[in-house]
């Protein structure tokens, strides 16, 4: 059990670094923030072991990079972020974030 959870750990972080290397240097993406992605890849989607979860995570946050770095015009996305993360906070205060084991 824990050489997979190392396992899924580095395919998590090598997919942050992929998802990178994928964006225009223009946006400003720099090495560490693969671990970040990583992260969040690995929490939502091999934890949740729902890989639709983590491609919907690199999307939107594509989506947002894009509105914020790639797009015409600068785009604020203060509202659609703080929606966002008091959705997640809110989801998880109602124990509606957990898997049907009981764990988040």
């Amino acid at each position: 059990m824990r050489a997979r959870s190392v396992l899924f750990g580095a395919l998590s972080v090598a997919a942050g670094f992929g998802f990178g290397l994928l964006l225009p240097r223009s946006w400003g993406f720099e090495a560490p923030y693969g671990f970040l992605f990583g992260g969040g890849i690995l929490l939502l989607g091999f934890r949740g072991r729902s890989p639709l979860r983590a491609a919907a995570f690199l999307s939107l946050t594509w989506l947002f990079l894009y509105l914020s770095y790639g797009a015409p015009e600068r785009t604020d996305l203060t509202w659609p972020l703080a929606t966002i993360a008091s959705w997640s906070m809110v989801e998880t205060w109602l124990g509606r974030g957990r898997t049907q084991d009981g764990r988040p």
